[in-house]
C-alpha cells in the first residue's frame, strides 16, 4: 500500500485518535503493497476510524488491512461545476466537441481506445472533434493511429485551469471516460455530472460506484473501440437524449456536495471524539 493510497489525519495527544482516508489507485496486489502493508500495520491497528471513498475501495484495502470502514465518497463544489462558465475559444459550435480529461500518456485512461473510436466515427460523420485535457503527452501509439488514420480535429489542451476545465466539462456535448480500470472512485465522472453533461463511460467499478447506465449517459465495454464508438454515434443522434443524462446528472451531483459530505466526515469524528 502506497502512501498515496492510504492518507492518515492525527489528533494530538492526550485524546490520541487516527482516522484513515482510502484512496486507492491500484487494484492489483504487487510487492510494494505487500511491503506497505507491513510498514503501516502499526499505525493501522491504532486507527478508531477508516473511510474508503467506494465499496472497491473497501474491498481492496480489506484485502491489506481487514476492519469495519465508512464508505464516504469525494466530494464536489457543485455551485463551481454548475455556475455557467463561457463558451471556450477552442470548442466550435455547430460542431460536437467529445471531451477527455486524464493522464494522456497514462495507459489506464484509454485514450487510445478513444481515438481509435474517434477514427471509427469520423468515417461516418466529419462534424466531431476530440479535445483532449492532461497532463502528459501522447505516446508512439496514439501518435501511430492518428497518422494511419489521418485523424484531424484532435486538439491537446495539456493541463488548463481549473476554471477552463470547468468550461470543457459545461460546452462539451459528450464527456468520454474510456478507462481500462484500476479506478477506486469516479471523480471526473462527478465532475461531468455537476457541469450538466452527458456522459461515456467504462463499464468499470469505480464508475459503476456514481453513474448509472442510461440515466447519466451509458456504459461501455473497457477497451473496446467499437462499442465506444456507437455509443458516442447514438448519442450525437439523441439530443433529448443527451439532455436528459445531463439533467439526471447534475441532480445526482448534489448527493456529493460537500455540505453533505462534509456532514457525514463530521459525524464519523464525533463518534470517537
Amino acid at each position: 500500500m502506497s502512501c498515496e493510497s492510504l492518507s492518515l489525519i492525527r489528533q494530538p495527544a492526550p485524546d490520541f485518535k487516527l482516522e484513515a482516508v482510502v484512496k486507492d489507485k491500484f487494484q492489483t496486489i504487487s510487492l510494494s503493497d505487500y511491503l506497505g502493508k507491513y510498514l503501516l500495520r502499526n499505525t493501522v491497528n491504532k486507527l478508531s476510524a477508516k473511510i474508503a471513498v467506494s465499496e472497491s475501495s473497501k474491498n481492496y484495502v480489506n484485502k491489506f488491512f481487514p476492519g469495519e470502514y465508512s464508505v464516504i465518497p469525494n466530494g464536489i463544489d457543485i455551485k463551481k461545476f454548475s455556475s455557467l462558465k463561457p463558451y471556450p475559444k477552442i470548442f466550435v459550435k455547430g460542431s460536437y466537441n467529445l471531451l477527455f480529461v486524464g493522464r494522456i500518456n497514462e495507459s489506464r485512461k484509454g485514450l487510445d481506445c478513444l481515438i481509435k473510436a474517434y477514427s471509427i466515427i469520423k468515417k461516418q460523420r466529419s462534424d466531431i472533434r476530440l479535445i483532449v485535457v492532461g497532463e502528459g503527452n501522447p505516446n508512439s501509439e496514439i501518435n501511430k493511429i492518428i497518422m494511419k488514420m489521418s485523424l484531424d480535429n484532435i486538439i491537446f489542451t495539456g493541463a488548463v485551469a481549473d476554471e477552463d476545465l470547468i468550461a470543457f466539462y459545461q460546452h462539451a456535448d459528450i464527456f468520454c471516460a474510456p478507462n481500462t480500470g484500476n479506478e477506486s472512485f469516479g471523480f471526473i465522472i462527478i465532475e461531468a455530472m455537476a457541469a450538466s453533461t452527458p456522459i461515456i463511460a467504462s463499464n468499470i467499478s469505480g464508475f459503476r460506484s456514481v453513474m448509472k447506465n442510461n440515466i447519466h449517459g451509458f456504459f461501455v465495454n473497457p477497451s473496446n473501440e467499437i462499442d465506444l464508438a456507437e455509443s458516442i454515434l447514438i448519442l450525437i443522434n439523441n439530443p433529448d437524449s443527451r439532455k436528459k443524462f445531463g439533467l439526471n446528472g447534475l441532480n445526482t451531483s448534489y448527493k456529493y456536495s460537500w455540505d453533505n459530505i462534509s456532514e457525514k466526515i463530521i459525524n464519523i469524528y464525533e463518534r470517537f471524539i
